[in-house]
């Protein structure tokens, strides 16, 4: 088998792991690690089928998790941002004793909308995976117009643009890891787990967020009493790419809180 692709950067003494989201893959992360890299050392992964490993095979969700365990750093802190929420959370439930810290970025334990909990529509999500293999491109293009619209008065312009062009030079996703991604967005719930959580868990949400709703916050706040939430206001589905300087003071702190 290929080899899985992983590496880190960085110079401070605490790991930290960033794992990406739906659609994207590690680059999303530029700016945030040259704001957290003398603060951390850094682990960084490509999903198999996004980026670096777009030839290592796709995986099913359980082998995922069981892939990523191998290549765990010791007591790092997990971020997982959209659908990288539910795989960091998934081994903090199995390796709790092995992860220090999870926080999870506009994510959610079941991403699907039902009465009574707020989500994102199946049709809606269709969408998107039909999109983003039509024409992926056209995609990223569109998702950072969205960002610079709903922040458009606050918003550096100058290195978002940059970054745009940072993940238009990336490899489009392969349809299979597209495919299972989706796969894991429709049917992995995550909700009657949660009580479990051991580790201590920040979970922060953009109040102009559409796939994640924001009134999710308080009821997964029942689900994990032990977890903290924040609300990031005037941001959607990137607090990390629209309010950078703010979403890494709170992991700044969350990270002091551990000791």
């Amino acid at each position: 088998m290929k080899k899985f692709y992983l590496y880190s950067i960085g110079t401070g003494l605490q790991n930290l792991v960033l794992v990406h989201g739906y659609g994207f893959d590690s680059k999303i992360w530029f700016y945030l690690i040259k704001k957290l890299k003398k603060y951390f050392k850094i682990y960084v992964l490509d999903l198999p089928g996004f980026g670096k490993n777009y030839f290592f095979p796709v995986l099913k969700f359980d082998q995922l998790i069981e892939l990523i365990s191998i290549y765990m750093p010791p007591k790092a802190i997990w971020i997982g941002w959209s659908l990288g929420g539910i795989i960091v959370n998934k081994l903090a439930l199995i390796y709790p004793e092995r992860i220090l810290s999870v926080i999870n970025v506009s994510s959610t334990p079941y991403f699907l909308e039902e009465k009574n909990w707020p989500g994102i529509k199946f049709s809606q999500l269709l969408k998107l995976s039909s999109l983003l293999k039509e024409n992926y491109k056209f995609c990223v293009k569109d998702f950072f117009q969205q960002q610079i619209y709903i922040n458009k008065k606050n918003i550096n312009l100058i290195y978002l643009k940059k970054l745009e062009k940072i993940m238009l030079s990336s490899l489009i996703p392969s349809k299979l890891a597209l495919k299972e991604g989706l796969n894991v967005l429709c049917s992995i719930d995550l909700r009657k787990k949660m009580i479990e959580f051991k580790v201590p868990l920040l979970r922060i949400y953009g109040s102009l967020d559409t796939m994640v709703p924001k009134k999710i916050s308080n009821i997964v706040d029942s689900l994990c009493s032990q977890s903290k939430s924040i609300i990031i206001e005037k941001a959607a589905h990137a607090p990390f790419l629209t309010h950078l300087q703010y979403f890494c003071k709170i992991i700044m702190l969350f990270q002091k809180s551990l000791n």
